[in-house]
């Protein structure tokens, strides 16, 4: 469903979903494999959207910016902490006010790789049917690579339900 929100998740977090762009950034040896990692472009903008739906496991979230998608399983645990998880990669953040997302530990696999080796931090804000998250990640405090990128949604009228 693309819409109001569907889960204590979403509406934790003021996301409901929608259609709009994304624009990215990329330093460092290894920015560019940070935004592989992240689907989103390289440089520049292309179209986004974000469908949300409700799961047993939590939400699955599934963004699309230009042509390339990807499935996350997100879930709130408790009242300050949200888990999210694609692939081999498995996230957890600290929800601060804003609403924001502040990076606690990340995984590849049964590796660890953050908060020491990855930084990542979203913030929202949402003014009416307008949502904006900005995203800011980087490898080695910046030195190896970073990546900042900004979606700009509006709630998508024709696929509310």
């Amino acid at each position: 469903m693309v819409g109001p929100a569907v889960s204590p998740t979403s509406h934790a977090l003021g996301v409901s979903g929608g259609i709009g762009t994304v624009t990215a950034r990329t330093g460092g040896p290894f920015g560019w494999a940070l935004a592989l990692i992240a689907r989103v472009p390289v440089g520049g903008s292309a179209p986004a959207r974000l469908e949300i739906r409700g799961s047993d496991r939590g939400d699955v979230w599934t963004r699309t910016f230009g042509r390339r998608r990807q499935v996350s399983t997100v879930r709130l645990v408790g009242d300050d902490r949200v888990e999210e998880r694609f692939g081999l990669l498995a996230m957890s953040f600290d929800v601060q006010p804003g609403p924001a997302l502040q990076l606690r530990r990340a995984r590849v696999g049964r590796v660890v790789v953050g908060p020491r080796w990855l930084s990542l931090r979203c913030a929202t804000r949402r003014n009416g049917s307008r949502l904006r998250c900005r995203v800011d990640a980087s490898v080695a405090n910046g030195r190896l690579g970073w990546l900042r990128y900004e979606i700009d949604l509006l709630d998508d009228p024709g696929d509310l339900r």
